[in-house]
């Protein structure tokens, strides 16, 4: 009984750690994609420049002499898409703008909310006010009833 409570242990602490390994492999894997398809603009121009300098490295050695007394800036930029959109910018840096406009939305709830509760408190002290002129009103008129009360019981 011991010993196979011990197997049913040891076999459960094998699979767990093995799925934690796995996970934490996956994990470090998607992390370094994330970062190169961040950077995959980057890593293009970086091996065209290498291809030019490779070309321009072969004309030499050919002996072409009148390419080599030519000199030449290569100038590299991305490009935009047709529709004019950026390319993707990786997953975190389309996190963090979603982040972003939700900050944004929520600071103009909070402001909205916070303008109507001013509202409410403003009116709040105008009810209170008038409440308490009200109450005044009813203990002056409570108290004429009363004198009146008095002086029809001393008529009387």
């Amino acid at each position: 009984m011991v010993k196979s409570l011990l197997w049913i242990y040891f076999l459960l602490a094998t699979l767990i750690s093995q799925i934690i390994m796995f996970n934490t492999l996956i994990a470090i894997l998607g992390d370094t994609y994330g970062k190169i398809t961040e950077r995959a603009v980057f890593f293009a121009i970086k091996a065209r420049t290498e291809m030019y300098a490779d070309f321009m490295y072969q004309i030499k050695r050919m002996r072409f002499s009148k390419y080599l007394d030519n000199r030449y800036i290569y100038v590299i930029r991305p490009t935009e898409g047709d529709d004019g959109a950026a390319e993707w910018e990786g997953a975190v840096n389309e996190l963090s703008a979603k982040i972003e406009k939700l900050k944004a939305k929520i600071t103009d709830q909070n402001d909205k909310l916070f303008k109507s509760s001013e509202n409410i408190l403003v009116n709040n002290r105008s009810i209170q006010e008038n409440i308490h002129e009200i109450n005044e009103k009813i203990d002056n008129n409570m108290e004429k009833v009363e004198r009146d009360q008095h002086e029809i019981k001393a008529q009387n």
